[in-house]
């Protein structure tokens, strides 16, 4: 299988500050689907931007497809999703779709991207009524439009329910299939697990793959029970043994399997102000995960 990327010590920074990336070294194999993560501010949209050509890094080498990102054969053969919003309003899906797809040589065949992005129910809707996740279909359309070899997906199940989200995944396999190589950014564990094939993890400058899924995955089902409270962390640890607990002045937060067992015996037994229950972020899980491991 030829490598689709090739990443050789590439550092970045922006004005001369710390470096966002430093040395990193990645290598993403034609035909694949890869999924990116770490926490805020970790590179995730410099890196992606170096690999589209669209920043250059400080130092280092970048090869996409064999040639330089920013060159007119990467242009080609690379389509991106990222968060966009500046479309015209009142322009129809179906004259987006001929339009995008006149700037390529050899673009798909519009009946293929039609299909593909599950677009024919409102080809000819025009851009102000579209919903958040019919945008998003569209915005994926546009991205495959030039039948790319590689295709970055920014966040590409944004705003979409339950039934639009399994058809962007249908079409993510699809890619697959056509020996596509996909890298998705994406908060959503589950759609992790459905798609890629390895996931990508940014921390410190440095990338690494984690093959782990389903630790990772059990690890992220976990839910966060955040606080505040003048009890002392041993009195919340004497109640409640063996929890996973973390303090920071009178800031309390609880990772479990039993958030509701858990509610019950804190609202029981002490005083506690500003709370809050969430399930874990796909970064919040990595990272605990990875304390875990080094403690």
């Amino acid at each position: 299988m030829s490598n689709a990327i090739e990443l050789s010590n590439i550092s970045f920074a922006y004005n001369n500050t710390k470096p966002i990336l430093a040395d990193l070294n990645l290598t993403l194999e034609q035909g694949k689907v890869y999924s990116i993560l770490g926490p805020n501010g970790a590179g995730k949209t410099t890196l992606i931007n170096i690999m589209l050509g669209r920043l250059r890094p400080k130092s280092g080498r970048v090869s996409v497809l064999g040639h330089q990102p920013e060159s007119d054969f990467c242009r080609r053969r690379v389509g991106a999703m990222m968060q966009l919003g500046g479309l015209p309003l009142q322009t129809k899906v179906k004259e987006f779709l001929a339009l995008f797809a006149s700037y390529h040589q050899a673009p798909i065949p519009l009946e293929k991207l039609i299909s593909l992005c599950q677009l024919a129910p409102f080809l000819e809707q025009t851009f102000d009524t579209l919903s958040g996740g019919q945008k998003q279909r569209l915005f994926m359309a546009i991205a495959l439009a030039g039948n790319p070899d590689i295709v970055f997906l920014d966040e590409p199940s944004v705003g979409m329910d339950v039934e639009s989200r399994q058809q962007l995944w249908q079409a993510v396999r699809t890619l697959k299939q056509q020996n596509k190589t996909v890298l998705l950014t994406t908060h959503y564990l589950h759609e992790a697990e459905a798609l890629a094939d390895e996931l990508l993890v940014l921390k410190e400058g440095k990338c690494t793959k984690l093959n782990d899924i389903p630790e990772l995955a059990t690890t992220y089902r976990r839910s966060q029970i955040k606080f505040t409270s003048d009890q002392s962390a041993a009195a919340l640890v004497n109640a409640l043994p063996m929890i996973d607990l973390n303090v920071k002045g009178d800031q309390f937060t609880i990772l479990t399997d039993e958030p509701n067992h858990i509610l019950q015996q804190l609202l029981e037994k002490f005083s506690i102000r500003n709370l809050y229950v969430a399930p874990m972020s796909l970064e919040e899980a990595y990272l605990s995960l990875m304390n875990a491991r080094s403690a």
